[in-house]
């Protein structure tokens, strides 16, 4: 099965306190990885920056988020299943991580 997907991925941890930018080619790099672990295969991957994502508070933690869209092929349904569930990476608090899948028009 095709599925078209959107993902919003988080950037990577670095240490506490710590600025750390994740860039759309690292995005692309960090999405592949968990889109595989996820039971997808890609066939095509866009990436575009989004508005950085900040929390409430004196000591927010602010992300910096990128939009992943593309085609896939589904691998493990099972996988994909728990993905859609879950979401995918650390930032899903904020609303990223959020997996969306749609079938390919024929």
């Amino acid at each position: 099965m095709h599925a078209g997907l959107r993902q919003d991925s988080p950037p990577i941890p670095g240490e506490y306190g710590q600025d750390r930018r994740l860039g759309e080619e690292v995005a692309e790099e960090w999405w592949k990885a968990k889109a595989e672990a996820a039971g997808l295969i890609l066939r095509t991957l866009i990436s575009s920056s989004m508005p950085d994502i900040r929390g409430v508070g004196e000591d927010a933690v602010q992300h910096a988020a990128t939009r992943c869209d593309g085609v896939a092929v589904i691998k493990d349904a099972e996988l994909v299943r728990a993905a859609v569930r879950a979401g995918i990476g650390r930032g899903k608090a904020y609303g990223c991580g959020l997996l969306s899948l749609a079938p390919m028009a024929t």
